[in-house]
C-alpha cells in the first residue's frame, strides 16, 4: 500500500499542522508537549469547560473557535458546512 500523500492530502496535512502550531490554545499546546498538567484533568476539554480555573475555561472556549480545515474538493459536498471551514473556503 502506498502511504504517500497526494498534493491535496499534503496540503490538508500542512493546514492542520499550521492550525495546531499557530492557533491551539497554550494550555493544550503545553499538555500535548508533555508540560503543564498542573491540575488533574488539565487539557481535557470537557473537564476544562467545567473547571473552576478561569484559564482552563478560557482555553476550552478558545479551542471551540478554531476553524476546521476542509479539503477544497469537499467544499461543494452536500454535507459541507462553510461556517466550519475557515475564512479561506
Amino acid at each position: 500500500m502506498d502511504w504517500t500523500d497526494n498534493a491535496e492530502q499534503a496540503s490538508f496535512r500542512a493546514g492542520v499542522r499550521e492550525l495546531l502550531e499557530t492557533r491551539l490554545p497554550g494550555l493544550y499546546r503545553r499538555v500535548a508537549e508533555g508540560e503543564g498538567e498542573a491540575e488533574e484533568g488539565a487539557g481535557n476539554w470537557i473537564a476544562d469547560r467545567k473547571s473552576s480555573d478561569p484559564d482552563r475555561r478560557q482555553a476550552a472556549a478558545d479551542s471551540t473557535q478554531l476553524p476546521i480545515p476542509c479539503p477544497r474538493s469537499r467544499t461543494d459536498a452536500p454535507d459541507a458546512n462553510p461556517r466550519l471551514m475557515g475564512p479561506d473556503s
